[in-house]
């Protein structure tokens, strides 16, 4: 697919500053699926792949947004743009921080 080949540049070049690099895809099948293609790609060039999907326990949503590259889809990432006040302070939050650079290439 068109789309996911060519973001894997932007996602490489940006992945390289340490902050991390978010993929946003529509479904959990695309980002498991994207995920596993570009995963292999990823970590032949020395950077660590994560996958963000509904259903995953809360340690391992940490593990995978602690990756170079994380994949999730939408719903996964969508509490990134609420204040951090609005997280209650006795649940420790899974993502690293803003700090984190959103890729969002979109699928039919």
């Amino acid at each position: 697919e068109g789309k996911t080949l060519v973001a894997t540049l932007p996602v490489y070049l940006n992945a390289l500053s340490g902050k991390g690099v978010h993929v946003i895809t529509v479904n959990d099948y695309l980002a498991k699926r994207d995920s596993e293609w570009m995963g292999k790609l990823y970590k032949f060039l020395g950077l660590s792949v994560g996958l963000v999907i509904a259903g995953m326990e809360p340690n391992e949503k940490q593990k995978a947004y602690a990756a170079d590259v994380t994949y999730g889809t939408n719903n996964e990432f969508g509490f990134i743009a609420k204040p951090v006040g609005s997280f209650p302070a006795e649940k420790p939050k899974s993502q690293t921080g803003p700090a984190k650079i959103m890729f969002c290439p979109f699928s039919k």
